[in-house]
Protein backbone atom coordinates (compact mmCIF):
# COMPACT_ATOMS: atom_id res chain seq x y z
CA UNK A 1 0.00 0.00 0.00
CA UNK A 2 0.90 3.35 -0.76
CA UNK A 3 1.92 6.12 2.41
CA UNK A 4 -0.50 7.96 3.98
CA UNK A 5 -0.99 11.11 1.88
CA UNK A 6 -2.28 14.40 3.19
CA UNK A 7 -4.56 14.68 0.46
CA UNK A 8 -6.15 11.40 1.19
CA UNK A 9 -6.39 12.34 4.98
CA UNK A 10 -7.96 15.76 3.57
CA UNK A 11 -10.42 13.50 1.45
CA UNK A 12 -11.33 11.17 4.31
CA UNK A 13 -11.70 14.59 6.25
CA UNK A 14 -14.19 16.01 3.48
CA UNK A 15 -16.24 12.89 2.49
CA UNK A 16 -19.81 13.71 3.86
CA UNK A 17 -20.63 9.85 4.18
CA UNK A 18 -17.81 9.79 6.56
CA UNK A 19 -19.04 12.88 8.47
CA UNK A 20 -22.19 10.85 9.22
CA UNK A 21 -20.04 8.00 10.20
CA UNK A 22 -17.98 9.79 12.45
CA UNK A 23 -21.01 11.22 13.97
CA UNK A 24 -22.98 8.18 14.47
CA UNK A 25 -19.69 6.62 16.40
CA UNK A 26 -19.33 10.04 18.50
CA UNK A 27 -23.39 9.75 19.63
CA UNK A 28 -22.59 5.68 19.84
CA UNK A 29 -20.10 6.50 22.50
CA UNK A 30 -21.13 9.46 24.36
CA UNK A 31 -18.92 12.31 22.91
CA UNK A 32 -19.91 15.58 24.97
CA UNK A 33 -22.09 18.01 23.38
CA UNK A 34 -23.77 18.06 19.85
CA UNK A 35 -22.21 14.58 17.95
CA UNK A 36 -22.48 16.18 14.83
CA UNK A 37 -20.51 19.13 15.77
CA UNK A 38 -18.06 16.58 17.94
CA UNK A 39 -17.09 14.92 14.37
CA UNK A 40 -16.99 18.32 12.45
CA UNK A 41 -14.27 19.41 14.86
CA UNK A 42 -12.20 16.12 15.42
CA UNK A 43 -12.85 15.35 11.52
CA UNK A 44 -8.90 15.45 10.80
CA UNK A 45 -7.73 13.71 13.77
CA UNK A 46 -10.22 10.79 12.82
CA UNK A 47 -9.37 10.66 9.12
CA UNK A 48 -4.99 11.12 10.29
CA UNK A 49 -5.29 7.44 11.58
CA UNK A 50 -2.80 5.01 10.50
CA UNK A 51 -3.35 3.19 7.49
CA UNK A 52 -6.58 4.95 6.50
CA UNK A 53 -4.94 6.94 3.91
CA UNK A 54 -3.12 4.31 2.62
CA UNK A 55 -6.11 1.63 2.60
CA UNK A 56 -8.61 4.90 0.69
CA UNK A 57 -5.44 5.01 -2.05
CA UNK A 58 -5.79 1.64 -2.52
CA UNK A 59 -9.24 1.45 -3.15
CA UNK A 60 -9.21 3.89 -5.46
CA UNK A 61 -6.59 2.40 -7.40
CA UNK A 62 -8.72 -0.74 -7.83
CA UNK A 63 -12.17 1.30 -8.75
CA UNK A 64 -10.86 4.10 -10.47
CA UNK A 65 -14.81 4.67 -11.33
CA UNK A 66 -16.01 3.92 -8.12
CA UNK A 67 -16.47 7.94 -6.85
CA UNK A 68 -17.02 7.95 -3.38
CA UNK A 69 -18.53 4.34 -2.80
CA UNK A 70 -15.44 3.76 -0.77
CA UNK A 71 -17.05 5.83 2.19
CA UNK A 72 -19.25 3.35 3.02
CA UNK A 73 -17.40 -0.06 2.03
CA UNK A 74 -16.69 -1.77 5.58
CA UNK A 75 -13.48 -3.40 3.96
CA UNK A 76 -11.65 0.34 3.51
CA UNK A 77 -12.83 2.01 6.99
CA UNK A 78 -14.97 -0.24 8.80
CA UNK A 79 -17.33 1.14 11.88
CA UNK A 80 -14.71 -0.55 14.22
CA UNK A 81 -11.67 1.40 13.13
CA UNK A 82 -14.38 4.07 13.48
CA UNK A 83 -14.78 3.42 17.08
CA UNK A 84 -11.77 2.78 17.97
CA UNK A 85 -10.56 6.18 16.93
CA UNK A 86 -13.48 7.91 18.74
CA UNK A 87 -12.88 5.99 21.89
CA UNK A 88 -9.04 7.09 21.51
CA UNK A 89 -9.71 10.39 21.67
CA UNK A 90 -12.59 10.45 24.19
CA UNK A 91 -9.97 8.92 26.31
CA UNK A 92 -11.21 5.45 26.81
Amino acid sequence: MMPDTLSTIHEIAGDPLMSGRFAASAAQEGAPGDPVSWAWEHRYHLAAAPGWAAALDSWQANNPDGGNAWAEDQAVISDGMITAQVQELLGF
